[in-house]
């Protein structure tokens, strides 16, 4: 392995998303008033690059017909030395996952721990390959992003039977995000034979449904504070936007600041929630 395939590795890991796998569960130790130690410092390094590579390099390696034809995807050099380098390195992280898990001595984490591994494999790979079945692609991503990690870290210092409904109402955020990025990918999902939700639903009554899970995650999270607030009424207009310029390649030309812009303010959306974590997340403060 040269310095080239060290590159690969990097880029298909997606650096600029490192730090959200660990930011669900850092939430959950947290939340459930959890002591920092090694092993949960292990467990949330794991979810960064290494999990990372996992997801993202099994979802490229599998994805490589529809994204030739997406003009928001680059050509990453992927042969088939590199494809056994990204499903070797898989196995590793896979086996390093489960040994932080087995250390913590706690069933819950591991049936997270082993949900994410096995979420990561049955998104992508063939034959269930949760992405290009509807409803599973968002969904997926829902309970991926958010409630396995967060639960995993949650496990490590309260039942499971006090998991905070917030969590569930971001869920819905994210599978709205999901959804306004498949509206974007329809053209070559379809083009490739993939069936997404987008492509069974079509354009525009997929972004009715992002539109309507983000909002109701907006009125319903019980969140007032200003920056996560204003983020997930922002998000909730998405689809307004995009159906007011349904042109795919208008916003993959700005797709890049704003794409960035989206990553900034979900940092700052999780940084100031942890930042009042006596503020709970439950319907009863809009009530």
């Amino acid at each position: 392995m040269d310095r080239s395939d060290i590159a690969f590795l990097l880029k298909v890991s997606r650096p600029f998303l490192w730090p959200i796998f660990p930011l669900g569960y850092i939430a959950g130790v947290i939340f459930s008033g959890a002591e920092w130690s090694l092993v949960t410092t292990f467990q949330a390094v794991l979810l960064s690059f290494p999990y990372s590579l996992m997801v993202y390099g099994l979802n490229d390696i599998y994805d490589q017909e529809t994204d030739m034809k997406n003009s928001r995807k680059t050509d990453l050099g992927i042969n088939s030395y590199r494809e056994n380098l990204v499903k070797y390195s898989s196995c590793l992280v896979a086996l390093m996952l489960l040994f932080s898990s087995f250390i913590t001595i706690n069933l819950i984490n591991l049936a997270a721990v082993s949900g994410m591994i096995l979420g990561a494999v049955l998104y992508s790979v063939p034959p269930m390959k949760f992405k290009s079945r509807p409803v599973l692609d968002a969904l997926t991503n829902g309970i991926g992003y958010v409630l396995i990690p967060s639960i995993a870290g949650y496990s490590l210092g309260s039942n499971i039977s006090h998991f905070p409904s917030g969590f569930y109402w971001v869920a819905f955020s994210v599978m709205g995000a999901h959804l306004y990025a498949a509206a974007l990918d329809y053209r070559p999902d379809k083009e490739a034979g993939e069936k997404t939700t987008a492509v069974f639903l079509g354009r525009t009554y997929t972004l009715a449904l992002a539109t309507v899970l983000t909002s109701v995650s907006a009125i319903f999270s019980g969140i007032k504070l200003l920056v996560p607030r204003t983020y997930l009424i922002a998000l909730s207009f998405g689809g307004i936007a995009l159906r007011w310029r349904p042109d795919p390649d208008y916003w993959m030309s700005k797709v890049n600041p704003w794409y960035y812009l989206f990553i900034a303010v979900t940092y700052l959306f999780f940084i100031q929630y942890y930042l009042y974590p006596e503020t709970v997340w439950t319907i009863n403060h809009i009530l």
